[in-house]
């Protein structure tokens, strides 16, 4: 095999080698959950890239987190998915930030998520 071929299979490998290992990720919510920051946030990002919706209770969690960084792109997750906020600011005092998430809650315990995300309609009042 000629130097043409060997980078070729090189690549070939390399992108089957990404694609399995996304493909992994995508799969393991559990890294949502995960005690290392640099995981956690990873994943969030990873879900909200994906528009994963399994992710959007485990994103609802995330919104509680003591780390503001985490909380940021919980929001930029969810709001990538659902195309809503329901008023949550990251960086807003606890009993406000509270407030939001037991909205995010009612939202995920109406139904209203599972319809949203079946139907793949984001639209609507934030």
């Amino acid at each position: 095999m000629d130097r043409t071929g060997l980078v070729l299979v090189g690549l070939l490998c390399a992108g089957a080698c990404a694609d399995w290992s996304c493909a992994r990720r995508q799969n393991d919510l559990s890294s949502l959950q995960s005690d290392q920051l640099d995981v956690r946030l990873r994943a969030i990002a990873q879900a909200g890239r994906q528009q994963d919706g399994r992710a959007v209770p485990y994103l609802v969690d995330c919104l509680e987190d003591d780390q503001a960084d985490v909380r940021l792109f919980a929001i930029l997750a969810l709001e990538r998915i659902t195309g809503r906020t329901l008023g949550y600011v990251y960086y807003a005092p606890a009993p406000r930030r509270r407030q939001a998430v037991g909205r995010w809650r009612n939202w995920l315990d109406g139904g209203r998520a599972s319809d949203l995300l079946a139907s793949g309609d984001a639209e609507g009042p934030r």
